[in-house]
């Protein structure tokens, strides 16, 4: 899970060398009880097409997007240095222009970030897309409360570097 092991023994209890909260623990706990182990399929999808996620959606834009572009836009080098500390791997996607990583939110739930700079003509544009599979495996609830999480988590390594 981002990079880091977890493990979780016959009692619930959940230990790793990151640091372990809320948002980290209820969704992996849901994963390993109820992931369907579907194998990630290769088709991205946004979250807003996840089924029953419209109430989250614009949260999702502001929570999460927002500010992880605010981070990119700011200092980009740094930004793919976070996502490398997270276990994301550069990520090819002939598609869509710009820099791509992949990131293992959990084993079978990648999240791939995909970074546009501002150029002359265009401004700065971040996206995040998940696998189709991804619902299988977890509630989009419970993608938004890992993925608002990384947000966080970015952002407070993010004000300790801009100092």
């Amino acid at each position: 899970m981002l990079g880091k092991n977890f493990i979780i023994d016959n009692n619930g209890n959940i230990t790793s060398d990151c640091h372990i909260n809320p948002w980290i623990t209820i969704p992996l706990l849901n994963y390993s009880i109820y992931s369907k182990g579907s194998d990630i399929s290769g088709e991205h999808i946004l979250f807003r097409e996840m089924k029953n996620v419209s109430t989250r959606q614009d949260l999702f834009e502001k929570k999460c997007i927002k500010p992880l572009k605010q981070i990119a836009d700011k200092d980009f080098t740094f930004f793919k240095n976070i996502l490398c500390i997270l276990g994301g791997k550069p990520f090819i996607n002939n598609l869509i222009p710009g820099t791509s990583y992949v990131l293992n939110l959990l084993p079978k739930i990648p999240l791939y970030i995909n970074y546009q700079q501002q150029d002359d003509n265009i401004k700065s544009k971040l996206n995040i897309t998940f696998d189709k599979t991804s619902e299988e495996n977890l509630q989009p609830e419970l993608i938004y409360i890992l993925c608002l999480g990384l947000a966080i988590m970015t952002e407070k390594i993010a004000s300790k570097h801009f100092l």
